[in-house]
């Protein structure tokens, strides 16, 4: 068998993989003075369906929602003592 041969072999089951059809939002939460915001309520609401799901940052201000499907969303971030912040409206594609 030629190298030619061998190379297209492996190369093959690359256009095999398999497509994904959900993403990961994910962010920080950082207070007007840059410090990060622990323990805030963290939202992700689907404009198109009205669905949200609901997490808290981590230590270091940090979030993340797995499996997210593909459409509208908006980021809404609370926690009292805080004025609510709220992201503008963004596309997740995959």
């Amino acid at each position: 068998m030629s190298r030619l041969h061998l190379l297209a072999l492996l190369l093959c089951p690359l256009s095999l993989v398999a497509q994904f059809d959900t993403a990961t939002v994910l962010g920080t939460i950082k207070d007007p003075a840059g410090a990060v915001v622990e323990n805030a309520r963290v939202m992700l609401s689907n404009t198109g369906t009205g669905t949200s799901q609901t997490t808290a940052t981590d230590n270091n201000g940090n979030y993340n929602f797995l499996n997210v499907r593909i459409s509208d969303y908006v980021v809404k971030a609370e926690l009292a003592g805080f004025k609510t912040a709220s992201s503008n409206p963004f596309r997740v594609d995959v």
